[in-house]
């Protein structure tokens, strides 16, 4: 439970007398009811005061404003408050977290972890300093275990969720190009992800220790400390010995498989027996839009949720796996800074030599088509993907495999819908 008078006096807040007890926190009022209290903070564009009346007519038990209204929690800035708060909570349950970051792969890894350990993680791809301030304190109990999610996309961001979360184990699952129209370089990606190991103990994926020397490491080369071995990958199914268990996944995803890597790892370091973790993450799914593969009259490979060059050639790597017509259906690529139109051709370059097919949409797209068309491979350009979901079929045949890969802005996820309908 959420008790306001608990911490007021550290919070520097004035509880109203009708303030009440919450279970829940959020800074949503749609989400307000009898048990979910409201955090009044700034956005982008407008104060969360100016929805306080609805947020009390939902019955939240008390608000966190700096205004003085019925339910109050006053304090001088309710920002500030909520994640000092969060903070005061996390220490007192001294809770095991293990937090997650990297340029690909952390909503998938931390899907597997959560699995293999069975405890509970941030939903989604929710992982921003206000959002997790609220799961805190909404989720957290003392002794508890959860995986967190830790999103960044620019300079200084980690330390700020390291000084939310503190993280109890810290993992991160790849460094590349990503948000580099904030960061840069990936050079500095990797300084500012890498603040997620002042975390007291740390994990790195194989793929990406050279980055960070001297911190422990998992997946199959064998230098790493946690070295699966014996990978063996095709259309169906990935499939590694770990500690002389066979484990099988039902994706054709070498990155997926180190995921699953990483959560026997950690499985290993919370006394779970291998035999556990290994059912648990044979039966998991992944999560919807990361690698998701549905058959039927074609086999389609849902990757929409997000896209940046290295998850992009991860995820065409998978592709060539198949046998048959492979189609690359692949979104802009956001926030790539001053070389986005090189990291579009580059990605082009990969998938002329990867896929049968390349339809490109949005941004750049003719640049990714050009050099797909160079290696000699069919392409074609689509400047919204509201057009491609209307010429789409014109270019799918029955047996088809077909990779949609794209970041957020893009809306990939509508044209995934529209060939569902083929399946």
């Amino acid at each position: 439970m959420i008790d306001p008078r608990v911490w007021a006096a550290e919070l520097g807040a004035i509880v109203s007398a009708d303030a009440g007890v919450a279970k829940r926190i959020t800074f949503m009022t749609a989400e307000c009811n009898e048990e979910t209290a409201f955090a009044a903070l700034q956005g982008a564009t407008r104060h969360g005061n100016d929805f306080i009346e609805a947020a009390l007519e939902a019955g939240a038990p008390f608000i966190l404003t700096n205004l003085d209204v019925p339910r109050a929690v006053k304090v001088a800035d309710s920002t500030v408050a909520l994640r000092r708060w969060a903070r005061l909570h996390r220490d007192a349950t001294q809770a095991e977290l293990i937090g997650i970051t990297g340029s690909a792969g952390k909503t998938t890894a931390k899907s597997l972890v959560s699995s293999a350990l069975a405890v509970p993680t941030t939903p989604g791809n929710l992982n921003t300093l206000n959002y997790l301030a609220c799961y805190l304190l909404s989720n957290v109990t003392t002794g508890s275990t959860h995986v967190i999610e830790m999103g960044i996309d620019r300079i200084g961001e980690m330390d700020e969720l390291m000084a939310l979360v503190a993280p109890s184990i810290g993992v991160i699952t790849a460094v590349g190009a990503a948000h580099l129209e904030f960061f840069g370089t990936v050079k500095t990606v990797a300084y500012e992800k890498g603040r997620m190991l002042q975390a007291p103990s740390g994990l790195v994926a194989g793929s990406t220790a050279y980055r960070y020397p001297n911190t422990p490491s998992y997946g199959f080369l064998e230098t790493c400390t946690f070295a699966a071995t014996a990978l063996e990958v095709d259309a169906e199914s990935v499939s590694f010995t770990y500690h002389n268990q066979r484990i099988t996944l039902a994706t054709p995803s070498v990155q997926i498989a180190e995921s699953a890597v990483l959560a026997l790892a950690l499985a290993e370091k919370f006394a779970i027996p291998l035999e556990v973790a290994k059912t648990r993450l044979e039966q998991s799914q992944i999560p919807s839009g990361r690698l998701r593969i549905e058959r039927g009259n074609i086999t389609l490979i849902d990757d929409a949720y997000n896209a940046n060059p290295l998850s992009v050639a991860a995820s065409l790597e998978t592709l060539a796996r198949f046998s048959g017509r492979k189609v690359a259906i692949l979104g802009h690529m956001r926030e790539l800074g001053t070389y986005s139109r090189e990291y579009h051709h580059e990605v082009g370059i990969i998938a002329g030599k990867q896929a049968d097919l390349v339809i490109a949409i949005g941004e750049h797209s003719d640049a990714l088509v050009q050099a797909a068309l160079e290696n000699g491979t069919e392409a074609i350009a689509y400047e919204t993907t509201e057009i491609a979901k209307t010429q789409v079929y014109k270019h799918i045949k029955n047996g088809d495999n077909i990779l949609v890969k794209g970041s957020r802005f893009v809306a990939l996820e509508q044209l995934v819908e529209v060939l569902r309908e083929k399946l």
